[in-house]
C-alpha cells in the first residue's frame, strides 16, 4: 500500500530535485504504482499529521506519510528516514535498507 504523498515525493526527487530521469520517464515509472496507491490523503490525514508532528517531531512530509499509513491500518511502515524499530501509535518503523536485518513486510 502506498500513500499519494509517497508518489508526490518520488516524482519531485526523480524528475526535479535530483533529475535522475526525464519528467516523462518519471511519470511513466510512478504510474506503475498507482494500483497500490490506496492509502488516504485527505483532511483527516492532514489533521492526524499535526498530532504526529507535535508528538514525534518528524518532518512535515514524513508526518503526512505516517498519518496516511495509520489511517490505512498499516502495522509496518518502511522508511530509511525514520528510526528503525520505533513505534508510532502501534505501527512499527522498519528501515528496509538496514544491513543484516530481515524486516517484516506485513
Amino acid at each position: 500500500m502506498i500513500s499519494p504523498q509517497i508518489l508526490n515525493e518520488g516524482y519531485r526527487i526523480l524528475a526535479h530535485k535530483r533529475q535522475f530521469v526525464p519528467v516523462d520517464e518519471a511519470r511513466r515509472y510512478l504510474q506503475t504504482f498507482v494500483p497500490a496507491c490506496t492509502a488516504p490523503l485527505d483532511t483527516e490525514t492532514h489533521r492526524l499529521a499535526y498530532d504526529i508532528e507535535d508528538r514525534y517531531r518528524l518532518s512535515w512530509w514524513d508526518c503526512l506519510a505516517v498519518a496516511s499509513a495509520l489511517q490505512a491500518s498499516c502495522r509496518v511502515f518502511h522508511s530509511e528516514d525514520l528510526a528503525h524499530g520505533q513505534s508510532i501509535q502501534g505501527m512499527i518503523i522498519v528501515n528496509p535498507f538496514r544491513p543484516g536485518r530481515h524486516a517484516p513486510h506485513a
